[in-house]
């Protein structure tokens, strides 16, 4: 354990605890449970040492990165603007028809599900591997490159989009079949996989909803608690599964729990793998943004070309490939090997692109949005920006497994969020003399 580091670590969650405090007034900021999130893990990743431990510089890059996230929100902070976030038009006008796109993809998330399942259990251990489509091969489940990426890019983020916005709308709306709806599609949505994303987000939504949410009733913290507790046995079951294994043992649970500690702290442990190599293609190669914010277009793009015989690929299916190799990270103090993929962080996409200036001004455009519309909800107590706050703080809290900033479901719904918001039309001005209007204690909004 490298003392001066893990000193250094202490010290930045000490910071952000009490800038949080002064300037927010709150520990329940969206600012603050981001940034102590990241600091929490980043501290726990120099305790849980694995092979040489994380480099210095690599520790740095993420305090940039956690400060950046601090800096933009206490920024926002300083001169917040609301607005009204009604639904959008086009869902009330024509209510009955999304109900019943809704209930369609709902039944076709159950049937792909089941159908997950069951290969599951014809293929074992390797469904898992099998389970993803990159380059020019689709996954089991599709059996088709374009059926695949079609999926990809039109069904997940809808089916992500459900499983967040369902437990907040059961919370904030104290219906249990809402609540019912959003773990049901979790669970199969994991499945399809054998995953644990999905019952991840929900059990963040959940959470969150309960921070947020002004008035929940007693007999619904007990419901509450019992959604949570089935959500973490299925995640149990799945995990049981993976390892093949036919019932819970104490070797299963141990190592259940020791995934669940080194998956918050790989996400490090990968970055740093590639991050102190010069020779790594992060310090030597960049897209442009192709990687990151046009990471959706390049996929939609490139699957047109290749419908005319143009055979290009995107190159998210590139880094797809190279994330999927196994790393070997090193031995812990007790002797256990670590190999892991996939867990590189969002920050790998932002500085292949961008450099340092990446991991310090792109978050800014996220947390410009989350602190817009977390002052929206405060003073209207508006369900669609409810949404919003959670959806990005849960968009930053699972940034710390794999790349949720090149992920088309993130960046569908986060494009939605860019329709909705009035600013793209040019009314910032209309709309903070609004807002100014509509807070007593206000007299203008600048």
């Amino acid at each position: 354990m490298n003392i001066a580091i893990l000193g250094l670590d202490i010290i930045s969650c000490l910071t952000v605890v009490f800038l949080s405090k002064r300037i927010f007034r709150s520990l329940k900021h969206p600012i603050f449970l981001i940034c102590a999130w990241w600091s929490v893990f980043l501290l726990l990743s120099n305790v849980v040492i694995i092979g040489e431990g994380i480099h210095l510089g690599t520790h740095l890059i993420f305090l940039l990165f956690i400060y950046s996230i601090l800096g933009f929100g206490i920024f926002f902070q300083s001169s917040p603007c609301t607005a009204t976030f009604p639904l959008p038009k086009i869902l009330v006008r024509h209510s009955t028809l999304w109900i019943t796109i809704s209930i369609l993809i709902f039944l076709l998330s159950l049937w792909l599900g089941f159908v997950g399942y069951k290969l599951q259990g014809v293929y074992g251990s390797e469904f898992r591997a099998l389970s993803f489509a990159t380059g020019d091969y689709s996954s089991l489940l599709y059996g088709s490159y374009y059926l695949q990426v079609a999926a990809d890019l039109v069904l997940s983020p809808l089916v992500l989009f459900g499983v967040i916005a369902l437990p907040i709308a059961g919370i904030y709306y104290n219906k249990c079949k809402f609540l019912l709806s959003g773990f049901v599609l979790s669970v199969a949505a994991s499945f399809q996989g054998s995953g644990r994303f999905h019952l991840y987000c929900f059990i963040l939504a959940t959470a969150l909803a309960v921070i947020f949410v002004k008035r929940i009733k007693h007999m619904s913290r007990i419901t509450l608690l019992a959604f949570v507790f089935a959500a973490i046995f299925v995640l149990a079951v799945i995990s049981r599964q993976r390892l093949q294994a036919a019932e819970f043992t104490a070797d299963v649970i141990e190592n259940t729990i020791r995934q669940l500690v080194s998956y918050h702290v790989f996400g490090f442990y990968l970055f740093d793998y590639e991050f102190s190599d010069a020779a790594s293609i992060l310090h030597k190669e960049t897209s442009f943004g192709r990687l990151t914010l046009f990471s959706y277009p390049d996929r939609i793009a490139c699957m047109a070309l290749r419908r005319f015989g143009i055979n290009v690929s995107p190159i998210i299916d590139k880094f797809g490939e190279h994330w999927q190799s196994y790393v070997w990270l090193g031995d812990d103090r007790n002797g256990h090997s670590f190999v892991a993929n996939a867990f590189y962080t969002s920050l790998y996409p932002l500085y292949y692109d961008f450099g340092y200036l990446g991991v310090v001004l792109v978050p800014g455009l996220f947390i410009y949005f989350l602190a817009w519309h977390y002052a929206t909800y405060v003073r209207q107590n508006n369900i669609t920006s409810l949404f919003v706050v959670i959806f990005l703080i849960i968009f930053f809290f699972t940034s710390i497994f794999s790349s949720k900033i090149t992920s088309s479901e993130f960046l569908v719904i986060f494009i939605c969020i860019l329709l909705l918001n009035p600013v793209r039309k040019g009314f910032q001005t209309k709309i903070c003399r609004q807002a100014g209007r509509s807070v007593s204690n206000r007299k203008s909004c600048k």
